[in-house]
């Protein structure tokens, strides 16, 4: 079984890799939201006792919780960006894979994996991902593959790849 495909990763591409690389677990994601509204209640409470009482510490704490609060809205937007900006994920990229590994052609460079080089692999609504670490994958967008391709890829994944998931 070979399969070929070339796309380019979408803004949206983007997006989905980082909601699902970076905040894939739930209790992450649960973590993260009672951080924000723990720290926009404090910040908030912080800076009203600021104003009623005038005590520099209020001031000075509620100004921290802020940021740590911007720093968690920000955080999503930012790994987005930085995705978006990495020389090896911009232009046009072109994949093949068959019973001996993957061939992805970047606009940078290109990299031949043979299957055992893969830890695992996931599949979002959108997209493949396919990691050669716990932080490093090649994604691969379901949009740029005809119908039957998409379930063609699951199997070969499913089969090449020890353990799917995680």
């Amino acid at each position: 079984m070979t399969f070929e495909t070339e796309f380019e990763l979408s803004l949206e591409d983007f997006k989905e890799i980082a909601q699902n690389h970076l905040y894939r677990r739930s209790a992450r994601q649960i973590w993260n939201i009672l951080q924000v509204i723990l720290g926009t209640v404090i910040g908030i409470c912080a800076i009203l006792m600021a104003i009623a009482g005038g005590t520099n510490w209020a001031i000075f704490f509620g100004f921290v919780c802020l940021v740590v609060f911007g720093v968690l809205i920000l955080q999503p937007m930012l790994a987005v960006r930085s995705l978006q900006n990495t020389p090896f994920y911009q232009g046009k990229v072109r994949v093949r894979a068959d019973d001996s590994g993957t061939r992805f052609v970047y606009g940078t460079g290109d990299s031949n994996t043979q299957w055992s080089g893969y830890i695992r692999f996931l599949e979002t609504k959108n997209l493949f991902m396919l990691y050669v670490s716990k932080i490093m994958f090649r994604p691969i967008p379901k949009r740029a593959l005809l119908p039957g391709q998409v379930s063609e890829l699951r199997e070969m994944l499913q089969k090449k790849i020890a353990s799917p998931g995680n």
